[in-house]
């Protein structure tokens, strides 16, 4: 449901207009002191949800336009927020590179909900990203005029690599609109430019099959809900049989949340980072990626790190390299 034009003038109008220094430590250990605008916007109205969601836009010293970053936060699917620790680190220590951060919220996974969460999620974050590139071009405020609409990176971290995974495998959803904000915004793409996925839990069969940690837990098959098909199996997903028809899978299981499920050779360059010691979310689930991106020729960079646990940080080493070197190399890059 969209909201319309005259409401979102006035809901603009009272609460974009909110601006702060947002002090914070920088990841690399640097004190870093980035302008954070507190974005409030309704881009999404589910039933059943709340349909407001907040998003924290944070600037570099100096002029722009800065390339941006979305930066989708970690929590198992069911807790978390914007500002989490992890998030806002990453904030800090991009804009002390001279890229702008804009970290958002979405819909978290609970059985109130009437369709599984990741649909929920899913357009949440799709939506944000178009709403940034939308703010920027039309320069929505001072802040938002420092922002390069056509340089938009995605990242994601953990559950939230889920999420942005997704959205960086699916460019083609750049018309699909029908749940984002207003009219002004249905010719705004959500394609982005990169999506870089750290610590991700990017496919959820890769995981169920994974000797360590063993399965998937409560809160990912709460995420996946229980209604995705009519006879889901122990793990929350959907057998071959019970899916409906057309629904993709991938050795007999149905596969619709998984990002590598979409990868067709149509998208950005992907950056994906992940520990060999990671304790929640094993090897096994990026290589899926990988293998994807191969399939599809789509230009990306692996780095497996050695000792890394999860949830990686700007100032956590990958062998012998800092993890946000390798990150604003690879934007750089791009």
């Amino acid at each position: 449901m969209s909201l319309s034009n005259t409401k979102l003038t006035g809901f603009l109008s009272s609460t974009l207009k909110l601006r702060g220094l947002l002090p914070m430590a920088c990841a690399l250990g640097l004190l870093a002191s980035p302008a954070a605008l507190a974005d409030n916007y309704q881009f999404i109205d589910p039933p059943g949800t709340e349909g407001d969601h907040t998003g924290d836009l944070y600037l570099p010293e100096g002029e722009g336009p800065f390339p941006l970053v979305v930066l989708v936060h970690p929590g198992g699917f069911v807790a978390g927020d914007r500002t989490d620790g992890a998030v806002t680190g990453w904030a800090s220590y991009l804009t002390s590179q001279g890229y702008a951060a804009f970290s958002i919220d979405y819909t978290l996974a609970t059985r109130d909900l009437p369709q599984p969460t990741y649909l929920y999620a899913h357009a949440d974050v799709k939506c944000s990203v178009m709403f940034a590139r939308y703010a920027a071009d039309v320069a929505l405020d001072e802040d938002w005029a420092q922002v390069d609409p056509d340089e938009v990176v995605i990242l994601g971290s953990s559950a939230g690599g889920n999420l942005a995974g997704w959205v960086g495998a699916r460019p083609e959803q750049a018309k699909a609109t029908e749940h984002c904000m207003v009219d002004s915004m249905r010719d705004r793409s959500d394609a982005v430019t990169g999506t870089s996925l750290i610590s991700a839990m990017a496919d959820f069969k890769a995981k169920a099959d994974a000797p360590l940690p063993g399965g998937l837990d409560e809160n990912e098959t709460l995420f996946l809900g229980d209604v995705t098909c009519d006879n889901p199996d122990s793990l929350g997903i959907c057998e071959l049989s019970g899916c409906d028809v057309g629904m993709p899978s991938r050795d007999g299981v149905c596969t619709r949340q998984a990002p590598a499920t979409y990868i067709d050779g149509d998208e950005a360059p992907f950056l994906l980072i992940h520990g060999d010691a990671d304790e929640v979310i094993p090897l096994d689930v990026p290589y899926v990626v990988e293998d994807a991106l191969i399939d599809a020729g789509v230009d990306y960079d692996f780095h497996a790190c050695s000792g890394l646990g999860h949830g990686a940080r700007a100032d956590d080493d990958c062998n012998s390299d800092l993890v946000g070197e390798i990150l604003v190399d690879w934007l750089d890059a791009r």
